[in-house]
């Protein structure tokens, strides 16, 4: 699981239907990790309470605190991996 701040969406890739984030640890921290997120990809809030909600692409935006989920990583700058799961963070948790 990586944690970070989404700094960057929709970079350049050639799978169709698919969106793009790119989570850095801090923004402009260094390199992060680019993950493809598809349709199938859950995508979950984790709410202030702690109870967690249904989440959206559109949900994935710019400044976001996220969790990403996934089984293999690039070990290149940035990384780049399929998002098994993505979970929003409230900022201020």
């Amino acid at each position: 699981m990586i944690s970070g701040v989404i700094t960057a969406r929709d970079s350049t890739i050639s799978v169709r239907d698919a969106s793009t984030i790119h989570v850095e640890e801090a923004p402009n921290s260094g390199c992060g990790v680019i993950f493809l997120v598809t349709q199938s990809t859950p995508i979950r809030r984790r709410t202030l309470d702690g109870t967690i909600a249904q989440g959206a692409l559109s949900d994935l935006t710019i400044g976001r605190h996220v969790a990403v989920w996934a089984e293999t990583l690039t070990a290149s700058c940035p990384g780049r991996s399929s998002a098994v799961l993505v979970e929003i963070v409230d900022s201020s948790q």
